[in-house]
Formats: structure tokens, sequence, C-alpha cells
């Protein structure tokens, strides 16, 4: 088969992930969706760093493997009482086998999903218009897979019905998303020797629950396309979970594209840019705006809140307009049994601004928004100001296949080329503003940014 490989810095992906905790609802639950099965749509901006050919030896020393796979497979053509689809095997096969990494980002794509995605890599959605992804978590004995938002796109129906990075989608069109085993209580009970009333009524709930619920699956494919016929005009109802509150939240869904890069002059001497995507179109209109707004400037505002990562070359071709020096980021992998860093250069020396730097972060600055925050903070001697960002630094390789589906596979971690590790951690401001602004990129409603420009005044 032949396979080329492409270096994937997911950003917004819409992880799903299913698995049971009792013997109903697993039972339950593999039927409606396989269990610890991932699926990732990769909704907005995802991106690539480089592209290699994988060696034809790549797949030598799993001969044993290989070949029991092939028996069954060959068995069930051959004998199956019906008739068979290779091909769906091999797909389900393959989905179930990187569904073993346990991995969000790990994940087969059919055909029409990679289509999808290249589609959304060129800014262009269907749905709610929301970067997702499944939070894991534990509480006490209790664990759960939630459908969390990283950032809503700028403009998109999710940013309308003030839908927020970090919100916890918990039920959707009034049904429960399926986050965890339902007879979870039961079991709790039952173990504390309860009374068998009160188990059985805790039976009794859950099994409702269980009957007016959907998978995560059905979740993220309802929130990221259209709806069909009558459906389509449809908003889709959410509750969602924020802190302690609960909100009931409308949205309409849409079809749509993304301006990557919005830019213009604050008080007639500040520059001020917001990168919407971190795609191949944000070079060109990163440069536009950098050229328009140099001659006028005293100082510049980068704006990645919300910024929901993006494709890792054109992110290396917008720092070299504003990097001293060629170092961006390294990245932690494995080399057979042993962990290894590699660094991660512009590929020509770059060019920067003079101009001093602020940039705004936030929860929803992602992957490799962060890679570029950390970057800036590091080596241009950039300030941060807002709030820790999400905390993603996974490194994904995209392997396509020569039928048109595709794989993806986390193979590394990035870090600061200074060594600052920030998965599960996230970047850290210099300046926290916590206050959410009212009108984002108009200083009067947006309290970071007025720091910003405070700091830039400094200077």
């Amino acid at each position: 088969m032949n396979k080329k490989r492409t270096s994937w810095g997911i950003s917004a992906l819409i992880a799903l992930a299913a698995f049971g905790g009792g013997w109903a609802t697993h039972r339950v639950m593999q039927a409606r969706n396989p269990a610890i099965s991932v699926v990732a749509q990769q909704e907005f901006a995802p991106h690539y760093t480089e592209a290699r050919a994988v060696e034809s030896t790549a797949l030598s020393n799993s001969s044993a493997n290989l070949g029991l796979f092939w028996r069954v497979m060959s068995l069930v053509r051959d004998e199956y009482v019906d008739k068979s689809d290779p091909t769906a095997m091999t797909y389900g096969s393959l989905e179930m086998m990187l569904a073993t990494l346990n991995d969000p980002h790990s994940e087969f794509l059919t055909p029409d999903k990679k289509a999808k995605l290249e589609k959304v890599a060129a800014g262009q959605y269907e749905g709610i218009g929301a970067s997702l992804t499944i939070l894991a978590r534990k509480q006490g004995d209790l664990e759960q897979r939630l459908v969390q938002v990283v950032s809503p796109l700028p403009g998109s129906p999710a940013e309308k019905a003030g839908l927020k990075a970090g919100d916890l989608i918990i039920e959707i069109d009034k049904k429960w998303i399926i986050s965890h085993d339902p007879f979870h209580e039961v079991v709790k009970l039952q173990r504390q020797h309860a009374d068998r009333k009160v188990v059985r009524e805790a039976d009794r709930q859950a099994r409702e629950r269980l009957k007016n619920s959907t998978t995560l699956t059905s979740t993220i494919e309802r929130l990221s396309q259209m709806g069909k016929g009558d459906d389509a005009q449809k908003p889709i109802s959410l509750l969602v979970s924020r802190g302690s509150e609960k909100l009931e939240i409308q949205v309409q869904p849409a079809r749509a594209s993304v301006k990557s890069v919005d830019y213009r002059m604050l008080k007639g001497q500040w520059g001020y840019v917001r990168l919407n995507l971190l795609n191949r179109t944000a070079v060109s209109q990163f440069e536009t705006a950098l050229k328009s707004l140099q001659p006028r400037a005293k100082g510049l505002v980068i704006d990645l809140r919300n910024t929901a990562g993006g494709q890792m070359d054109p992110t290396m071709k917008i720092l070299s307009n504003l990097l001293p020096n060629r170092k961006v980021t390294q990245v932690e992998y494995r080399q057979e049994k042993t962990m290894k860093k590699k660094t991660l250069t512009l590929s020509s020396p770059p060019k920067p601004t003079k101009l001093p730097l602020v940039v705004l972060v936030n929860r929803g600055t992602y992957n490799v928004a962060e890679v570029m925050a950390l970057a800036l903070k590091s080596e241009s001697k950039a300030k941060l100001v807002g709030m820790p960002t999400f905390g993603e630094a996974s490194e994904i390789a995209m392997y396509s296949l020569n039928d048109g589906s595709a794989f993806t596979l986390t193979t590394g971690r990035y870090i600061g080329s200074n060594g600052t590790v920030f998965h599960q951690k996230g970047v850290q401001p210099d300046l926290r503003v916590a206050a959410e602004p009212k009108m984002q990129g108009v200083p009067e409603g947006d309290p970071a940014l007025t720091a910003a420009l405070n700091l830039l005044q400094k200077k």
C-alpha cells in the first residue's frame, strides 16, 4: 500500500469515546457506540507540519499479527453465512485497532471524514461552529467523559448563542449525553448494603435515564453538521454546565467560512491582529495586516484568544515575521524505548518586526496556538495577557492511504524552546485578566485588551 505521512498538530479535535462501567451499560453502549471507540472529526483548523514517506519495512516486524488478521478475515469472507463487505470489515478493524490506544487524537478516517477534515482546514465548517474535545475526569470513583467546548469560532452560531471555552455539554435536545455508567450509583449502593427499596429506585432511575440518552458519537455528529429534512431548520437545544451554573442554550447550525485574520488600528497608535485560524490563508492575510499596521503602529497586539490551533507550517511562516531567531519549539518523541527531543526551527532567517509585542491568550488558545504564544514569550520577550491556555501539546501525524482514507496518530509532545512543559498545564500569562470581553477587540469592552495596551504604553 502506498502511504504518505503528514504531521498534524490537531487543533480543535472532536474526540468521541464511549466506555462501559457496568455489565448492562457496557452491553448497551457497545451496541450503540463500540467501547472506547474514538472518532475524531477534527472540526476546525486541523494542521500539519510536514509530509514524509513511510519506510516500506515499517510493518515487517508485525508479520505474525498480520497473518492472524488475514486468516480471520479470509475465513469470514469465505465461510460467513451472508455476504460480507471487506472494506467495511477493514475500516472497522482499523478503527478498533487505533481505539485500543485510548487516545482521542489517534483514529481512523474514512475517505468522507478525511475530505471533511481537508475542507475544515480551509476554514469552511458545518454545524454550530465550535471546536470541541472530550474531557476525561474522575470524581471519587466516578469516571466521566464529557463533551467540552474548546472555543467557539468568531461569528459562528456557537459564539452568537453564548457558548464559551470550557463549557461542558451534558444534554442535547433534552437527551442525556452518556458520560459515565448510569448504574454507577446502583453498584455503589449495593456495596454499601443499602436498603433494597433504595437500590431498586436507583436502578429504575438509571434505566429511565438510559432510555432517554444519546452517545458521544451521535452528539458530535449532530453538532458538526446540518440536520436533514425538517431538522435542518431546527435549533439544537443544549444543557450546558459552566462552573456551578446550568444553562439552557439554543444553537442554530449553519454552513459558513471563517476569515483567518482580522486586523485594525486602535486609538490611532496600536496595531491589533486577531488570528482566528492558523491555516494556509492566514499567512498572506497576516503579512497584509503587518504591512498595513507596521508603518503606523507603536506596538502590536496579537490576539490568540479562542484560536483553536491550526497548521504548523503556516504558524512557522507567521512567526518568521515576529521571532528574532529561528528557534520555535521542541518536540519530545519516542525512539524505540528512549524519549528524545528535536527542535523545530524556521526554514529561513526571520525578518522580525521591530514593534513591541503583547499576546492575548485564554483557555480557548489551543495546541499550535499555544506553541506560537510560548515561542513569542520565550524568544521575542512578548508579554502574555489573559488566562492560562488549554494545555494541549500533542503532535499528531496524519498518514494518507491510497484509497482516500487516512489515520492520525499522536507522535510527540510540544514543549517550549526553553524547555517549558505546557501539556495539561497550559501556557501561563505574565498578567492575568479573568474578566471576559463584552466586545472582543474593542478596548472599551475588552479588559484584557485594555491591559495589553497599557503594557505597550509603558514600553
